[in-house]
């Protein structure tokens, strides 16, 4: 198990602090070097003053959030825990994260602490993963699952879809939900009306949850399914519909306005003070 990662943010998710001896070192290690102006404006402590939602284009992780932050600076819930994945293109990378609440005199924080749990090479490296570059083809990739949005137009091959209980996976030994775990395994999400009614949208999915226009594809599916000469994508984040229904249904199981579901309790591994002076 490796160190921690942490940093603090204000209630509108601006950081405000960073442990700086662990976070550099992150982006140094992770971060492509293609990328050297993003690396230097994410790092300490170039990062402070920055919001964290100016890396979410998403509008629904970015509501989910945003509601997580409204949640923990509220006092709703003591604290928030999950497991989810990190990647590189050549890496899988398996990280948790746990997000609380700090006071400092009348100000309200949120202390984000995030450790990787393993790392392991990929079986198939995701190339749409690297740099963005206008010469390669924008392909919206899930942020939680790292799946491939394709058109059904494009596949040369039926893809199967396997229907799940709509539930989301948990880690065997802390008991946390594991965010993208059941997409990674290349499965949709069989739409029942209660799905539905949470995802906003009753006509928009079919009852494998998606459209008859799209599905979402592997890795090892898309470099099989659809060309494997396709290695020149760039990868738009978004949130494909099983990760999303997961998400909402370990923390939002009634929805937006009926509050978030009381998280496990759990001890930080760091000595947050430091952090919040």
């Amino acid at each position: 198990m490796q160190p921690e990662l942490a940093y603090v943010t204000d209630a509108s998710g601006v950081i405000v602090s960073v442990e700086d001896s662990g976070w550099n070192k992150f982006i140094d290690e992770n971060l492509d070097l293609r990328l050297a102006k993003t690396a230097l404006s994410s790092a300490y402590p170039h990062v402070i003053g920055r919001s964290i939602f100016e890396c979410i284009s998403d509008t629904k992780i970015h509501g989910f959030f945003r509601h997580v932050i409204a949640n923990i600076v509220s006092g709703s819930v003591p604290r928030v825990q999950y497991q989810w994945f990190c990647d590189s293109p050549e890496l899988e990378r398996r990280m948790s994260m746990q997000i609380c609440g700090l006071s400092l005199g009348h100000t309200k924080l949120v202390l984000w602490l995030s450790r990787i749990l393993y790392e392991k090479p990929k079986p198939v490296p995701a190339l749409y993963m690297r740099p963005k570059s206008h010469e390669r083809i924008a392909r919206t990739v899930c942020t939680y699952c790292h799946r491939v949005l394709v058109s059904r137009k494009e596949l040369d091959v039926r893809v199967s879809e396997v229907l799940v209980d709509p539930k989301p996976l948990v880690d065997q030994i802390s008991a946390l939900p594991v965010l993208g775990l059941r997409g990674r395994l290349g499965q949709h999400l069989w739409v029942g009306k209660r799905a539905a009614e949470i995802l906003g949208d009753t006509g928009k999915y079919s009852e494998f949850g998606v459209s008859p226009e799209h599905v979402w594809l592997t890795p090892e599916q898309f470099y099989g399914a659809v060309d494997s000469r396709i290695d020149d994508s760039s990868a738009n984040y978004g949130i494909c519909e099983l990760c999303h229904y997961e998400m909402m249904a370990a923390f939002f199981p009634d929805g937006w306005s009926c509050g978030m579901k009381p998280a496990l309790d759990g001890k930080l591994g760091i000595p947050v003070a430091r952090l919040a002076e």
